[in-house]
């Protein structure tokens, strides 16, 4: 079936402000509910600074603190070290985060709590790539049908949380800058964050600048299209109310160019977010409703695909794209007894369009679009009943409903929907996620939890209006169908978890049983739009399939100078008997850190199985195993009233020339030996 394109058309004006005035005066109201259940008159009680992590799951904690001493280390790189998250790698930048080989659309990611949806069709800009080491203080991971609390998911939540101003702090003052260079890419790091702490009021700003060359892989080949640049800057104002009321406001810009994908036939020019939120909390310790909270935010994305800087391209293509999104939540927690109750109701508006022009030679330029401009209401509220009858039981149950309002927004969309025969009329959905975990106290450190639960996911817009995209790793051209359904799971899992003087482990098992699985299948109706396509492939869904998979983490202290942290995951997917698409072999990382006085050494060894079993009929091949290793060495002094700490080491020692099995691009080989120096001063 041949596409039809038509000339040009300028994009359709987006207007959210109907949705914003909603949800603002949700906010307001939210607030002045608070402000009068606490009219305190007692003066403000001034606190040391502490670090507080709140949902975020223990061993998370102690990886992102280990792994997180290098300011110029991507949060990317953070994220790899977890032993539930791997990443789709299509370049060295704005690699996609994946959750027990689920991605994408299968799970939440989140800044803050906030929703961020991409404006690339080809995934070049997780929500991940705009938050920075320098401005995270903390990241929420959870796993399965438990992580639902924040949005329907299959896969699981990441939530990464911003640094915040705090008032009250004993030093007005404070600061740090850093300076860094890394040598596989000839790359540099500058980045820098002050922070004012009054008695009521705080402000922290901070900002970084990357700019990288492209790399050079284990055999000393430069690695094309693998440049970036980057710059990041975050402001956060904290404004005290009084004892138990805080007000916030975070703005958080970033903006990218010059980035190159070597695994996709184009690059990104431009890539833009811009992120702002209100929010207002409220803690009581000794009342029954021990804390309230409510944000309202908004963020837009501004991204730009272009293969201007491309040798020998037959038709040169512009894809810009947009994404705009304004939301808002409230939380409540209630405690009475051995009774804790957790509420969550949210909402957001998210409006996508994006657009492909063609520059063939001697013709007019042909316009179409790849997003179909579409919109998507979704309205949700979630409960969590924790009961802890003494101290060795404890039972959790999980429920959360949505509902999801998606349609397509102009007459030329519709009529693009319509060539594919997909049904244009406005879409509604009611999800409901349910889990139930059982928690046992077996002994003096000993824990054992089980859970159950049943998760369901939206389709996302790729999968339901995508016209025409482009997937490199598969060589085909991916188009959408509206008549999917929502994708389900019943999930089961268990942990062992010890904690002890010296040593702590966690050990978990899950089994997930998917049905009404999204993938794409060969459609002969449609003929390829992208020169050298294999085909066209639609969205389809499988009625049944199964991910299964272990992951293991273990802390030791040895003694004072020694600290030993491993982490350890597998998984297994079948889908129409055959193997699931984009899941890792068995991959083990071991650190062990060595202090002595102020100086500390660090090694680790990465170790990654061969992958045996490639889901072929989506384009893998086999990959082979490798071993990485890592030094890293750091000495902090004292030096004209300055903290000035140096960083030193050399990653992928051995000069490895590898690939992982979720990079895209069968002969792109990961970066070689890569040395770096890193600078950072405190005061």
């Amino acid at each position: 079936m041949a596409v039809h394109l038509v000339p040009p058309l300028p994009a359709n004006a987006y207007n959210m402000l109907h949705t914003g005035k909603q949800l603002g005066v949700l906010l307001l109201l939210l607030i002045s509910w608070q402000a009068h259940a606490q009219q305190d008159t007692v003066p403000t009680v001034v606190l040391e600074q502490v670090q507080v992590i709140r949902a975020a799951r223990q061993p998370t904690q102690a990886l992102l603190q280990f792994y997180k001493t290098t300011p110029a280390a991507t949060l990317e790189e953070v994220l790899s070290r977890i032993p539930e998250m791997s990443l789709v790698r299509r370049g060295a930048y704005g690699m996609e985060p994946a959750i027990r080989s689920y991605s994408a659309g299968q799970i939440n990611v989140l800044v803050d709590g906030m929703r961020i949806h991409g404006a690339c069709t080809d995934k070049m800009d997780p929500a991940s790539i705009y938050v920075e080491p320098i401005n995270l203080s903390s990241i929420q991971l959870e796993t399965g049908a438990n992580a639902f609390a924040k949005g329907a998911t299959l896969g699981g939540s990441v939530d990464m949380q911003l640094a915040k101003a705090v008032p009250g702090l004993a030093h007005t003052w404070q600061g740090s800058v850093s300076s860094g260079y890394q040598s596989a890419a000839q790359a540099w790091y500058h980045g820098g964050q002050l922070h004012y702490s009054g008695q009521s009021w705080a402000v922290r700003a901070s900002g970084t600048y990357r700019t990288a060359q492209a790399y050079k892989d284990g055999d000393g080949n430069t690695v094309p299209f693998s440049q970036y640049n980057k710059v990041n800057a975050t402001t956060a104002i904290t404004y005290q109310l009084n004892q138990r009321t805080t007000l916030r406001a975070d703005v958080l810009y970033d903006e990218g160019w010059n980035i190159g994908y070597p695994a996709l036939p184009m690059d990104v020019g431009s890539a833009k977010a811009l992120i702002a939120a209100l929010s207002i909390e409220q803690t009581d310790a000794a009342a029954t409703w021990h804390s309230k909270s409510a944000k309202l935010y908004v963020n837009r994305i501004v991204h730009a695909m272009d293969d201007t800087q491309r040798p020998n391209v037959p038709m040169h293509m512009d894809m810009p794209g947009t994404s705009n999104t304004v939301g808002a939540y409230a939380t409540a927690l209630y405690r009475r007894q051995d009774h804790q109750l957790q509420l969550r109701a949210d909402a957001s508006a998210t409006q996508l369009h994006a657009s492909m022009t063609m520059y063939a030679p001697g013709s007019s330029p042909m316009y179409m679009l790849t997003w179909p401009d579409n919109q998507r209401w979704q309205t949700g509220a979630a409960a969590q009943w924790k009961w802890q009858p003494d101290s060795n039981w404890q039972l959790l149950a999980n429920v959360r409903t949505d509902v999801f309002v998606s349609r397509l927004t102009s007459v030329l969309a519709k009529d693009h929907i319509a060539i594919l025969n997909g049904n244009t009329n406005t879409r509604w959905d009611v999800l409901g996620n349910a889990s139930l975990q059982v928690n046992r106290q077996l002994g003096k450190g000993h824990k054992l939890s089980a859970s159950v639960g049943w998760a369901q996911r939206m389709p996302t817009a790729s999968e339901l209006y995508g016209f025409y995209l482009y997937n490199a790793a598969e060589n085909y051209d991916y188009v959408g169908n509206t008549a999917l359904k929502p994708e389900q799971s019943l999930q089961s899992e268990i942990n062992y978890q010890y904690r002890g003087a010296r040593w702590q482990m966690k050990i978990s098992g899950f089994y997930h049983a998917l049905h009404h699985y999204i993938v794409g299948e060969i459609d002969p109706q449609f003929s390829a739009m992208t020169i050298g396509s294999a085909g066209v492939k639609r969205y389809t869904q499988q009625p049944n399939a199964t991910l299964m998979g272990a992951e293991l983490w273990w802390q030791a202290a040895l003694n004072k100078r020694w600290l030993w942290i491993n982490t350890l995951r597998y998984q297994h997917g079948e889908v129409a008997d055959s193997p699931m698409p984009f899941v890792s072999p068995l991959k083990a990382v071991s650190s062990m850190r060595w202090a002595w006085g102020k100086l500390s050494l660090q090694g680790e060894c990465e170790i990654a199985a061969a992958q045996e079993r490639p889901a072929s009929r989506y384009g893998e091949v086999k990959t082979n195993g490798y071993t990485l290793l890592h030094l890293r060495l750091a000495y902090p002094v004292s030096l004209m009233g300055l903290q000035w700490q140096w960083q030193t080491g050399v990653e992928n020692l051995l000069n490895e020339s590898y690939r992982d099995h979720l990079d895209w691009g069968k002969t792109i080989l990961r970066p070689g030996r890569n040395v770096y120096l890193q600078c950072t001063v405190k005061w």
